[in-house]
């Protein structure tokens, strides 16, 4: 009997221990982990730094491990979410990295640079930092994470930078950046460490440096700079700012794939090992745009065609023994778009409605590249060769009466380039480090644009094709005095082939840290930038081509800066700047006209390199790194933008809107273990950009828009406006994680001026504005 009720106990016990595993089971989660593994540089030299200490702050039990011989290290079975990396070496700054976020569905792989100290390591202290490009003067670096994060910047990186002080967008379609009240003509892209053409969709017209969508995806990225004045002398033909962007290598351990589906378009990567020391990296997107189209939100308006764009970005990876490391990167991208006239002739309102216009576009660029250290680990060189190639081809017709087509203006710009590169670092200590290099680019054009002259007669502007070379040259040293005291400083030397123009041009920049938490640098720099080759070889007024001879545009900045990491996490930032403008492109008419007020587009008038300018202005940075979930900048800039042309009288430039606010910050909030919702917004405000008025009675007497032209740039537009705003949702999942994340550009709906014109129809002034709320959908799966 006993037995019995032994053998009963002893059932029921294990039915309560299988009811009770299967109830764990169900309604418990495992912890989901993944890993974080990189290579570890010296930041001069870019030598390998074995056995250095890595590990997760704050993991219990501590996740942590040292880099290999080479200086790779890996993390193995990090728990999913926000980390923060400390990275620690003997006669090294510790290194903190705050802002990684670890999915289920892809791997973490970083580049890590030390930065050698006077002093060795002897008392650890954890103190996590913001990103330390925020102490190099009139610079930014920016990470991958970032570009996802900031609400409505669309993964792109030219939107986001539109949020750092002293920066502002054209308009709410383009992704043009104006710096400082300069024409965004002064812009330099460069990928991978190489000059490229303008890497946009939809570009605004030549020589210009904007579009509506960025060719690179945020998929590819790596940490990248953003560089706004006086910047060193590896930069060159560049007067306003640059856009140093750089490929990641895809991961060289395992295959992991990711696929997006939103509006905006359907985007797909992939990466991972080819045997045991090459990789690759490919991304292609195609537009959806026609969804946003035929869903009544049309960008350029309601009788606009429903923009076309796809783009392919791509990098393979090769690391050999003897030979160093081999790189092979590109992007290529095509985009179309225009706008249809109303045919319907009691409908034709203003001027442009009987107007249709067609535009394709294509660029292309691929670089190789190849990175060699010496065995004394001191010395290294980097050689580069790329090509690219580009065309932008727009077409403009109007209709009569009958509805018959006739062409009153048509370009086809087509350019592509041959660059070499040659650079060698090489760091002798601690205090001294010294570069140099040289870059040829053989350029190659073959440019033509007419249009309808006052006669009615087609005119040729410019029927030209040929080639021409630039040259440039640099070298740079950096000198550290002490912990507290250092100093960079260099030559850039710039020539034309087209006209034998060239420039010598110093560069150098200091920074004193007054301690723990405060640092002032300065920084100087003589900057040129070439126009684009159509400025020199397109017929003038005189039918003549007279603007070949002219020289480079140039500027002297002058930059003094403070900072303060007045908190953890926290940090202020000030800077004052001036810039004087010389050998600026006018007209020889005596007219206010200056090349400082276009942003792009093809000059006819006869132009002399009379001008001058200047800019000057005080911005204010506060922001806090991400931590503790959550996040936030506030930038202000007040600043001044003049110029003068050969009417001998000081004006305001077109993009001198006298000061910009932006505010922006988000904040996540963990659901469980796996699930997170995030949430971002951006406001942005700023002046008005300024006008040339129209003259109403003289455009009613002349059926046409007149300008009061003596009163140039002394208005200007109504402020302008715009909050942004995202939502995402993240979940982790043991194989894969996944985001759907919801995005509004301009949330408020406001209505900020694209255009003023003359209408002959109504006889009155009328009004285009931008298009208001831009809703983005969008589902991302890492595999």
């Amino acid at each position: 009997m006993n037995t019995m009720k032994t053998l009963k106990t002893a059932k029921c016990k294990k039915l309560i221990l299988i009811s009770i595993t299967l109830f764990t089971a169900l309604f418990t989660t495992a912890q989901i982990t993944q890993n974080i593994k990189g290579v570890i540089l010296d930041k001069d030299s870019k030598a390998t730094i074995p056995f250095a200490s890595v590990f997760v702050l704050n993991s219990k039990p501590l996740i942590g491990t040292t880099s290999d011989i080479d200086g790779k290290f890996i993390l193995k079975n990090v728990p999913v979410g926000r980390k923060t990396i400390v990275v620690q070496y003997i006669g090294y700054e510790q290194y903190v990295n705050s802002s990684i976020e670890l999915t289920s569905g892809k791997e973490i792989d970083l580049t890590i640079e030390l930065k050698e100290s006077f002093t060795k390591l002897e008392e650890v202290t954890i103190v996590a930092k913001s990103r330390e490009a925020i102490t190099r003067i009139s610079s930014q670096e920016f990470s991958i994470e970032e570009t996802k994060r900031f609400a409505a910047s669309f993964n792109d990186p030219a939107r986001m930078a539109q949020s750092y002080a002293g920066v502002s967008s054209n308009d709410d379609e383009n992704n043009e950046i104006v710096i400082r009240g300069n024409s965004p003509k002064g812009m330099l892209w460069r990928l991978d460490g190489i000059e490229i053409p303008n890497p946009n969709h939809f570009s605004n017209g030549e020589g210009g440096s904007g579009g509506g969508v960025s060719m690179i995806s945020n998929a590819v990225l790596s940490n990248s700079s953003f560089l706004t004045g006086a910047f060193s002398s590896e930069y060159g033909n560049a007067s306003s700012g640059v856009f140093d962007l750089k490929f990641r290598k895809g991961n060289s351990d395992k295959r992991e794939y990711s696929i997006q589906i939103g509006i905006l378009g359907l985007q797909a990567s992939a990466e991972g090992p080819i045997g045991k020391h090459f990789s690759y990296l490919v991304n292609y997107r195609y537009s959806t745009l026609t969804l946003l189209h035929n869903a009544g939100i049309k960008f350029g308006g309601e009788n606009s065609i429903a923009p076309i764009f796809q783009d392919v970005n791509f990098k393979l990876s090769l690391n050999t023994k003897k030979a160093g490391i081999f790189k092979l990167s590109g992007l290529g991208g095509f985009s179309s778009a225009g706008d249809f006239a109303i045919k319907d002739t009691s409908k034709w309102e203003n001027s442009y409605d009987n107007f249709q216009e067609k535009e394709n576009h294509h660029t292309g660029v691929i670089i190789l590249s190849n990175f060699y250290l010496l065995k004394n680990n001191k010395t290294s060189f980097r050689s580069v060769v790329s090509s690219s190639d580009e065309k932008n081809e727009v077409k403009l017709d109007s209709l009569d009466y009958n509805y018959a087509e006739s062409n009153v203006d048509y370009s086809n710009f087509k350019n592509s380039s041959l660059r070499v590169s040659e650079t060698i670092n090489h760091k002798f200590n601690i205090k001294n480090t010294v570069s140099g290099g040289v870059i040829l680019s053989l350029l190659n054009y073959n440019s033509y644009s007419k249009s309808l002259n006052n006669l009615g007669e087609m005119e040729n502007k410019i029927k030209e094709n040929g080639s021409t070379n630039l040259l440039q040259g640099f070298a740079k040293g950096k000198h550290r005095f002490s912990e507290k005291l250092s100093l960079n400083a260099g030559l850039h030397f710039i020539y034309l082939g087209l006209n034998n123009n060239f420039s010598v041009e110093p560069r150098f920049s200091l920074n004193y840290k007054l301690n723990k938490t405060q640092s002032i640098s300065y920084g100087f720099g003589k900057h040129s930038k070439m126009e684009s080759t159509s400025i020199y070889l397109a017929k003038t007024d005189n039918n003549l081509q007279e603007n070949k001879d002219l020289k480079f545009q140039k500027s002297i900045h002058n930059v003094l800066g403070y900072q303060w990491s007045f908190a953890r996490n926290f940090n202020l930032k000030v800077e004052t700047y001036h810039q004087y403008l010389y050998n600026i492109p006018v007209a020889k008419d005596s007219s206010f006209y200056s090349l400082l007020n276009e942003s792009s587009g093809l000059a006819t008038k006869n132009l002399t390199n009379k001008g001058t300018g200047y800019n000057y202005g005080m911005e204010l940075t506060v922001e806090k790194s991400f931590s503790n979930n959550y996040y936030f900048m506030v930038t202000a800039s007040v600043f001044d933008s003049k110029y003068k042309a050969l009417d001998n009288k000081w004006r305001n430039t077109k993009f001198n809107s006298s000061y910009i606010f932006n505010m922006l910050g988000g904040k996540e909030f963990k659901i469980g273990k796996r699930n997170t919702i995030g949430l971002n917004g951006r406001v942005i405000w700023r002046g008005g950009y300024k006008t040339i008025p129209l003259d109403l009675d003289k455009s009613i007497a002349q059926h046409k828009s007149i300008y009061i032209t003596e009163k140039a740039y002394k208005t200007k537009a109504p402020n302008y406006f715009r909050a942004d705003l995202s939502v995402n949702f993240k979940r982790n999942n043991p194989k894969y994680s996944w985001t759907l994340a919801l995005a509004f550009q301009n949330v408020t709906n406001h209505l900020n001026l694209y255009n003023e014109y003359f209408s002959p129809i109504s006889n009155k002034i009328e009004r285009t504005n931008y298009q208001g709320l831009v809703p983005n959908l969008n589902f991302k799966m890492d595999f």
